[in-house]
């Protein structure tokens, strides 16, 4: 039985092919255009996503199928003695509590990182954690590891307007704790 896997959701821009070579598990998040619900690298490209944005589509996103997680999870609990699942930053989505609240059940086994990353700085903490397990580090401690680092990421933003900005609640005043977290 392998030591532990890790599964991400796909807002941590780890690519197919990184995630297969690297032995990451992903959970797509959904997303919605104009009503429709598509799924983040399955139903639809990255590249079809920015085409339609720039069309002024009406966009908003949600949280993983919970079905889709715990299916994921224990799939994986038939090989792997443990999980470390490392969502999307809580303060910017729910997936890391709903997650959190899952992870009760499997009683230790499956442990979610909280270390208030997202996209760039998240797809870093995943690698992280695939070096640290490399290593021989336990899940615990892996976890630990990435909480603890938790303010060291810093992403600087720059757009062209505000159209997408103005559509973020609370925007400007999120503006500054989103940078930093």
């Amino acid at each position: 039985m392998k030591k532990f896997a890790i599964t991400t959701d796909t807002n941590s821009g780890i690519t197919a092919k990184e995630a297969t070579e690297l032995d990451i598990h992903m959970v797509p998040m959904p997303f919605f255009i104009d009503g429709k619900t598509y799924l983040e690298d399955v139903d639809i490209t990255k590249e079809e996503f920015y085409v339609i944005q720039e069309q002024d589509a009406e966009i908003s996103t949600s949280l993983p199928s919970p079905g889709d997680l715990i299916s994921l999870w224990d799939k994986l609990l038939i090989t792997h003695e443990a999980i470390l699942h490392i969502p999307m930053s809580s303060r910017l989505s729910n997936s890391c509590e709903a997650a959190q609240t899952f992870a009760k059940s499997y009683n230790g086994r499956v442990q979610v990182v909280d270390n208030r990353r997202i996209s760039i700085t998240l797809h870093h903490s995943v690698i992280k954690a695939v070096k640290l397990r490399q290593e021989g580090f336990g899940v615990e401690k892996v976890k630990e590891v990435l909480e603890l680092e938790s303010t060291n990421g810093i992403i600087y933003v720059s757009v062209g307007n505000l159209t997408y900005l103005k559509k973020v609640e609370g925007f400007p005043h999120l503006w500054l704790p989103l940078v930093t977290c």
